[in-house]
């Protein structure tokens, strides 16, 4: 099979950038934006797509010291930081160091767990700022009492959790995560800002203002998407027991999401 540049190469040539596009976001997980930088540099005859080669033993010692020990985020974190390269190429360059497989398994899925817990923190932050008490609620897998609040103010904080699958090597690693979900409501408006996780930390994260229409609050927002200007309409539905975000028309979710996810239906337990 050719190669990923190959690929997209050929679909440029063929006058098919929206299908370049699309193909780069599945094969890299990447965003829309770095997905049209992408392409726009293949068709100047750039290759963004194929890093310079690194050699793992010229790394620092400290990068191999941490990758031998096991503290293999943190060695990613410094690979990145000291070369710009991206998470895929860190982590595949920090595994090529002498000594530092047998930990990748482990390295990998505590990224994953890091990165939830940041969400929840920044969740936390995002209600301390709304200077309003902040009922959190359990998501479906936890038991215990859940404090929902009053039936005409939706402000507070909401999660669930979930099991998404984190690629490691050549297997899938199961990982627990929560999705996150802050309202805070002043009339007829609805300060929204959730983040909801996907397999292989593949995110959608959105914020704004939405407005009361017919019994729901619904946040617009005009994106300007490859194929032109496109609404973004999220509508979010509360009923007695659960908040529920939708994006029908799928606008959204293209520029506000990874490759692997999606907003439409994502349900909240109040």
């Amino acid at each position: 099979m050719d190669s990923l540049p190959d690929r997209i190469a050929e679909l440029i040539r063929q006058g098919r950038k929206l299908e370049a596009i699309r193909l780069i976001r599945e094969e890299t997980g990447v965003g829309l934006e770095e997905a049209k930088d992408a392409v726009e540099a293949l068709s100047r005859g750039e290759d963004p797509l194929e890093p310079e080669p690194h050699d793992p033993i010229a790394l620092p010692e400290d990068v191999r010291a941490l990758a031998r020990a096991g503290r293999k985020v943190e060695a990613v974190k410094l690979v990145r930081e000291r070369t710009g390269l991206g998470l895929k190429e860190a982590v595949q360059l920090v595994e090529a160091i002498p000594g530092a497989r047998t930990a990748a398994r482990r390295g990998l899925v505590l990224a994953a767990v890091i990165l939830v817990m940041l969400i929840g923190m920044a969740l936390a932050l995002l209600i301390a700022a709304g200077c309003a008490p902040a009922p959190v609620v359990a998501g479906p897998v936890h038991a215990g009492p859940m404090v929902a609040p009053p039936a005409d103010d939706l402000s507070g904080g909401y999660t669930r959790t979930h099991t998404v699958h984190v690629l490691d090597a050549d297997e899938w690693t199961p990982v627990e995560v929560q999705d996150t979900l802050a309202l805070r409501q002043d009339g007829d408006r609805l300060d929204v800002s959730f983040t909801l996780v996907f397999s292989n930390a593949h995110l959608c994260s959105m914020e704004g203002t939405a407005l009361r229409e017919d019994g729901a609050y619904v946040l617009r927002d005009t994106l300007d998407l490859f194929d032109g200007l496109q609404v973004c309409a999220l509508r979010v539905v509360a009923s007695a027991d659960s908040i529920t975000l939708h994006d029908e028309e799928g606008v959204c979710r293209r520029y506000y999401c990874g490759a692997r996810g999606y907003i439409d239906g994502a349900a909240f337990p109040r």
